[in-house]
Order: C-alpha cells, then structure tokens, then sequence
C-alpha cells in the first residue's frame, strides 16, 4: 500500500524553522555591515561558515585572492599576514565583533546560542541575504513526519481515528464540581459490585 502520513510533529517543527530565523536574522547583522564596508568582495554561501568562525583567515584569503606570503622557506599565518595588511576602514571593527561570538562560545551569550549551534552551514545566502535552506527545512520536516506503510498500520490508524473523538468527549465530560476526577462519574453509592465501574474506568483512565 502506499505510504500515508499518520503524524506530524508540528511543535518540533516550529521551534526548527523558529532557531533558524533567529539564526538567519541575527547573522545578517553582520552582513550587512559587511556591505558597507570597502573593497569586499561579494559573499557567497561557501563563505558563510569560514567568515563567522574564522573571519582573519577569511579576510586574507579573500582580499590576497589565495596568495600565500613567506619569509624564505617560512609561510606566515593567516593572523601575522592581517596585521601586515591595508585593511579596509570598518573591517578592523567587523573582525572583532565576530571574534566575540566566538569567544562567547562556553557562555550563555544571547548571540552565541542564535548564529551558532552548528545552524550557519543551514544558511544559503541570496540576493544580499541569509536564508534557511530549504532542502534542510525539508529534510527536518521530513524527519518529524511519521508514515505508515503496512495494511496492519493502516487499520490501527483508521481504529484510533474512530476512538479518538470519542475518548475527547469522555474527558469533556463534566460534574457539578469540574476538578472532581473523571471516575467519580461512574463512581456508585453501594458496596462490592455495585462499585465495579469505578476500578475498570480508573485502570482505563490510567492507560493514558
């Protein structure tokens, strides 16, 4: 048989798509002044992940096109070549803004726990702007999407869906006391069998 949704974890779903918003959102603070500043050049997603956590290393290899400085047989490191460099104005600040995040990592930094979490490699960047992915989206969305696939699970569905409705109207049930427990609907006045109802309703009531 073909497969059919039988539920769908919307509440999981939710909280996903709202951390990757406040991911996305707070990120493109920085992008943002990213495009103000000078002689950058333009961001694609491939950058996202290596400018957030490694911005120095970044910039140099961005700016120096991927030229590799040395001292005879010596390279420099990625920090020595910035502070040889002719930054850009505004870039010295940008740097240091995003070091902090990083620097916040073991903290409970509101900034830390929105942009990072391993959620920037979920971000496309697109006309100017960070985004969540949708292949990720859906591939989360696939995740909390629970099928079933056999005649057997399709019975069982199809029996719950009957219940269901109904076991809502037994809880809606009301007395002149609301907090009174469901049981004492059913609870009776006499002794011995005449109380039978109530530990049959109270094991089934206890079942959910």
């Amino acid at each position: 048989m073909a497969k059919i949704l039988a539920y769908k974890n919307d509440q999981a779903i939710e909280q996903m798509t709202t951390n990757l918003k406040w991911t996305a959102d707070n990120a493109q603070i920085f992008i943002d002044k990213y495009k103000n500043i000078p002689l950058l050049p333009e961001l694609v997603t491939a950058d996202l992940v290596n400018l957030f956590f490694n911005p120095r290393t970044f910039f140099v290899e961005k700016l120096l096109e991927g030229e590799v400085f040395t001292i005879g047989k010596l390279s420099l490191n990625s920090e020595k070549v910035y502070d040889m460099m002719d930054r850009p104005a505004g870039l010295d600040k940008l740097v240091s803004e995003l070091e902090a995040l990083s620097s916040n990592a073991n903290s409970n930094s509101k900034s830390w726990r929105e942009i990072y979490l391993g959620r920037i490699k979920y971000m496309d960047f697109l006309d100017g702007n960070i985004v969540p992915r949708q292949s990720y989206v859906d591939e989360q969305i696939e995740l909390y999407s629970f099928y079933i696939e056999t005649d057997n699970q399709h019975a069982a569905l199809t029996l719950l869906n009957e219940i269901t409705p109904k076991l809502n109207a037994l809880f809606a049930l009301k007395i002149s006391n609301e907090n009174t427990p469901l049981e004492d609907l059913f609870r009776a006045s006499g002794v011995g069998a005449d109380r039978i109802y109530e530990p049959i309703l109270r094991s089934v009531v206890n079942a959910f």
